[in-house]
């Protein structure tokens, strides 16, 4: 599936799944831009906290410092004997 205007229109509030370990970005780079336009969140609907934040990461930025996000996947990670030997 291409992300045209066709099909982000026709599947517009809708979920879509995808069942795949797609790792790597190289299954992602003739999307980059779309994908990037399609997450690029709309700064006038930030909660005020979301705003706060903002500004912090755009201060930090401008001292020439990098921000880094960290997301820990506790969920399934934490439970599952998989990935607990």
């Amino acid at each position: 599936m291409s992300l045209d205007k066709d099909n982000l229109t026709k599947y517009a509030n809708k979920f879509l799944v995808h069942n795949d370990y797609c790792q790597s970005e190289t299954f992602f780079e003739p999307y980059k831009e779309d994908i990037k336009r399609i997450f690029k969140p709309d700064i006038g609907k930030l909660s005020p906290q979301a705003q706060e934040w903002k500004v912090k990461i755009e201060r930090t930025i401008a001292k020439g410092k990098v921000p880094v996000g960290i997301h820990v996947r506790r969920g399934d990670f934490g439970t599952s004997k998989q990935f607990n030997k």
